[in-house]
C-alpha cells in the first residue's frame, strides 16, 4: 500500500490514511471492552456446548456497546477531524462505519486462535490484506484518491464480517445471549484496557502528535520508514505471539513449565537470529529502500526513521515474549499498571521533543518507553519463569551480523552493485557465518520446528 498510496495521493494523502487505520486501532480495543484479548485465554479450556453460548452472549454484548458508538461518530465527526484530520470529516465517517464491521471481524478472529485454528487464521489474514490492497489499488489508481482506499477497507472487512458470522454460527450455533456469561470475560478483558491504551500511546500516539504539531504531510514522512523498520521483527514477533499465548496456556494449565520454558526461551533467540542482521541492514539501506517504496521526497525526510525502528523491533522481540510470562501467570494488572506508566512516558516524551527535533523526537521516545516497559517485565516474569538467557549465542548472532555489515558496506563504497542484489549476499553472508561458528543448532532447530509446525 505504501508505495502506492505515497505516489498517488502524496504525503499528507497517505498521513490521514495512516491517522484512519491509527484511530481504528486504537478505538477497537477499547470498545470491545477486552474482550478478545480474554477469549484466547479462556475459550481453550472449555468444551464446545460452553463456548457456544458464551459467543452468542459476548457477540450481543459487543452490539451494545459498539452501535451506539458508531451511530455518534458517524453523526458528529467535526471535531475529531479539525483536530487531526486536516477538517476531512468524511474520513472520520469512513472511521466510524469501519469501526463496526472490524470490530467484530477482530472478535471473531480471536475464536479461531483460541481453537489453534492457525492455519484457517492465517488464510484469512492473508485473502483480507490482499483483497484490501488489489481493491484500494484499483479504485485509487481509477481515480478515488483517498476515499476509494478507505471504502475498498469498508467493502472488504464488511466481507470478511458476513463470511465469519456465517461460520462461527454454523460452527457453533446460535444461543439466547446472557450478560452473566460475559462476567468471567469481563473481569479478564477489563483489566487489559488500560494496558491497550497504554500500547497504543507507546506504538501509535505519535502520529496523532506529529499531525498536531507538524501537520499531516510529516505523518506522511514519518510512517513508511517506520513500517520498513518494524517490518520483519514485528512481524515475527507477533507470528510467535499469536501462536504461543494459546498453546502455552494449555500447556501451563496443565503443569507442563518445564516445556514452556523451553519454548520461550529458543523463540526468543531465533527471533534475535533474524533480527540483529536486520537492524544491520536498515543501518546500510534505510534511504535506498523507502526512496523504493515511496517517493525521494519521503525518503530524504524520513528515511532514518527505519534504523530506530529496526532497533526498536529488537526490544519489541523481548518485550512480547516476556508480556507471555505475565499473561500466563494472569499478571494483568501489573502488565496494565507498567504499560500505562511508559504511556506516559512515551506521550510527555512527545510533548516535548516533536516541537523541538520534529519527526526524530517521535521515535526517540517510543524507544525509551519501549525499553523502560521491557525491563519491567523482565525483572517481574523472571520470578515465574526464568528463562536462564545464555549470552554467547547472541554473541555468535552479533558476530556473524558485523561480518556481513562489514562485507555489504565495503562492497556498496567500491562497485556499482544494486543494493537489491546485495541483501540476498549479505543473507548468504549472515546464515553461512551463523552455521560454521554453530550460531545454530539442529537439535534447538528440530525442537522449535516440531513445536511450531502443529500450530
Amino acid at each position: 500500500m505504501i508505495p502506492i498510496l505515497t505516489r498517488t495521493l502524496g504525503a499528507s494523502g497517505y498521513g490521514l490514511w495512516v491517522q484512519a487505520r491509527v484511530t481504528i486501532s486504537v478505538v477497537v480495543p477499547i470498545i470491545l471492552l477486552g474482550l478478545d484479548s480474554a477469549v484466547p485465554r479462556i475459550f481453550p479450556s472449555k468444551g464446545t456446548e460452553d463456548v457456544g453460548k458464551d459467543f452468542s452472549s459476548l457477540v450481543f454484548l459487543t452490539i451494545l456497546i459498539i452501535l451506539p458508538f458508531s451511530i455518534a461518530l458517524f453523526t458528529f465527526p467535526s471535531f475529531l477531524a479539525d483536530l487531526f484530520f486536516d477538517g476531512e470529516q468524511f474520513v472520520v465517517r469512513f472511521v466510524a462505519l469501519t469501526l463496526i464491521v472490524w470490530s467484530f471481524d477482530k472478535l471473531f478472529m480471536r475464536v479461531y486462535r483460541a481453537f489453534r485454528e492457525m492455519k484457517t487464521y492465517a488464510i484469512v489474514r492473508v485473502i483480507t490484506r490482499y483483497a484490501e490492497l488489489f481493491l484500494a489499488s484499483f479504485l485509487v489508481i481509477a481515480g478515488y484518491g483517498l476515499f476509494g482506499a478507505l471504502a475498498a477497507v469498508l467493502i472488504i472487512r464488511t466481507v470478511l464480517f458476513l463470511v465469519l458470522t456465517a461460520n462461527l454460527s454454523r460452527r457453533l450455533g446460535i444461543h439466547v445471549p446472557k450478560l452473566s456469561r460475559t462476567r468471567e470475560y469481563l473481569n479478564y478483558g477489563i483489566p487489559t484496557i488500560p494496558s491497550g491504551i497504554s500500547y497504543w500511546v507507546m506504538s501509535s500516539s505519535d502520529r496523532y502528535l506529529i499531525a498536531f504539531f507538524l501537520g499531516t504531510a510529516f505523518v506522511g514522512y514519518y510512517s513508511p520508514a517506520y513500517q520498513i523498520g518494524k517490518a520483519l521483527p514485528f512481524m515475527m514477533a507477533e507470528a510467535v505471539y499469536i501462536v504461543l499465548k494459546p498453546t502455552l496456556s494449555k500447556y501451563y494449565d496443565e503443569g507442563e513449565t518445564k516445556r514452556v520454558k523451553s519454548v520461550l526461551k529458543l523463540s526468543l533467540k531465533y527471533l534475535i537470529v533474524f533480527s540483529i542482521p536486520y537492524l544491520f541492514g536498515a543501518l546500510l539501506f534505510h534511504r535506498e529502500i523507502t526512496a523504493l517504496i515511496s517517493t525521494p521526497e519521503i525518503a530524504r525526510k524520513g528515511s532514518s526513521i527505519a534504523i530506530y525502528t529496526a532497533l526498536l523491533g529488537i526490544i519489541y522481540i523481548f518485550y512480547k515474549i516476556y508480556n507471555i510470562v505475565l499473561i500466563l501467570e494472569k499478571k494483568m494488572k501489573t502488565v496494565g499498571t507498567v504499560k500505562t506508566t511508559a504511556a506516559f512516558l512515551n506521550f510527555g516524551g512527545n510533548l516535548i521533543l516533536i516541537p523541538y527535533i520534529g519527526i526524530l523526537g517521535a521515535i526517540m521516545t517510543t524507544l525509551i518507553s519501549y525499553s523502560f516497559t521491557t525491563i519491567i517485565y523482565f525483572a517481574v516474569a523472571n520470578k515465574y519463569i526464568d528463562l536462564n538467557i545464555q549470552l554467547r549465542p547472541y554473541f555468535k548472532i552479533l558476530l556473524s551480523s558485523v561480518l556481513m555489515f562489514s562485507t555489504l558496506l565495503a562492497l556498496s563504497h567500491f562497485t556499482t552493485v544494486s543494493f537489491l542484489l546485495l541483501i540476498p549476499l549479505g543473507a548468504a553472508i549472515y546464515f553461512g557465518a551463523m552455521f560454521a561458528i554453530q550460531g545454530i543448532k539442529k537439535e534447538e532447530y528440530d525442537f522449535i520446528m516440531k513445536t511450531y509446525r502443529k500450530k
